[in-house]
């Protein structure tokens, strides 16, 4: 029961969960309800003096769409041919979804799956561009810089303690080069200056930089996340529209598959999980492996398995980030017939 009108005893009455967010028009049968959560779902249908009437309506309560990121892969874009653009975001209680996406040269989204594959072909274009939608809501997402543009800022990793290398071009029109000044965020890295017969570093970078003054390649050793940043380089006084936003990460640690539920092989199925800290070395990929293939296929950090699966063995997986991989032990298999 909901709601129940009787004109001759003129009571209204509400019932349960609905008393107090619910409204009844009298003239109209017409109902408004504050749907405060999913157990508001379900089949809703309405007698008028008495005679239940063939329409009904199925109202499904479900969660606004979060605001989505744009994710690009694989990590070592734009080095690779292709890139794929991926609208991410956690749509759990948000579906049904529709994924749409443009670009800063036109201001309307045409709707398309959640990945979308871009090329050099597309390097017109400067900014990417999606949006997520549900039948309740809509939000946009904010704008990923196309790393295949002439003029993007190019996404250097570097591992902590480990090296970094930036190595612009220097045009034809200012060779031979009579000045390099390299610029860390707004902080100075290093200073050429032929005329002066001088190289200068400065900050942190003094004892941990090597500047090549024929091409203007930087060297830095990256002690820590400080070194992270965008860096940007002027060659005789004229800054150049590529910039390098570096970041600096830790590598990834062992991973160990962990098995869920502990009562696992006494369920239909099972999830294995890719589990290690991966605090401070994002961005990570997962990848799978069987003892019954020796190569890895990318996937998320959980996957199930069933008794479908009782001819494998052994399950591995591999964590990944731009500056590191690691491979965990074996996972014996609780539903291989021999376990």
């Amino acid at each position: 029961m909901v709601v129940e009108w009787i004109k001759n005893l003129d009571s209204t009455d509400y019932y349960g969960m609905f008393d107090g967010h619910t409204n009844l028009d009298i003239e109209t049968g017409r109902l408004e309800i504050n749907t405060w959560a999913r157990n508001y779902s379900g089949v809703y249908s309405v007698e008028f003096n008495g005679q239940l009437q063939s329409k009904s309506y199925k109202v499904d309560v479900i969660k606004k769409v979060p605001k989505p990121t744009v994710v690009l892969k694989p990590l070592t874009c734009p080095n690779e041919d292709t890139c794929t653009l991926i609208c991410d975001g956690d749509t759990t209680g948000a579906e049904p979804v529709t994924y749409s996406w443009r670009t800063d040269q036109r201001d309307f989204y045409e709707e398309s799956e959640k990945s979308v594959e871009i090329s050099k072909d597309d390097s017109d274009v400067k900014h990417f561009f999606c949006q997520m939608k549900n039948p309740v809501s809509q939000e946009d997402s904010d704008p990923m810089e196309n790393l295949l543009h002439p003029g993007a800022e190019k996404q250097v990793y570097s591992a902590e303690g480990g090296k970094v290398t930036l190595e612009p071009t220097v045009p034809d029109q200012l060779k031979p080069l009579t000045s390099i000044l390299w610029k860390h965020n707004d902080n100075l890295v290093v200073e050429w200056i032929k005329n002066l017969d001088s190289t200068d570093y400065y900050g942190m970078f003094a004892g941990h930089t090597n500047l090549d003054i024929e091409t203007g390649r930087l060297e830095i050793n990256t002690l820590d996340g400080t070194y992270s940043g965008v860096y940007s380089v002027e060659f005789n006084g004229q800054l150049q529209s590529k910039s390098y936003k570096v970041d600096v990460i830790k590598k990834v640690p062992k991973p160990t598959v962990v098995l869920k539920p502990l009562t696992c092989p006494n369920e239909d199925t099972c999830t294995l999980s890719c589990d290690g800290d991966t605090t401070g070395a994002e961005p990570v990929t997962y990848s799978w492996r069987t003892d019954q293939r020796d190569f890895y296929e990318e996937s998320e950090k959980s996957v199930e398995i069933s008794k479908d699966d009782s001819d494998v063995k052994h399950f591995f997986c591999r964590i990944k980030n731009p500056v590191s991989e690691e491979d965990s032990d074996p996972m014996e298999n609780p539903f291989h017939s021999g376990s």
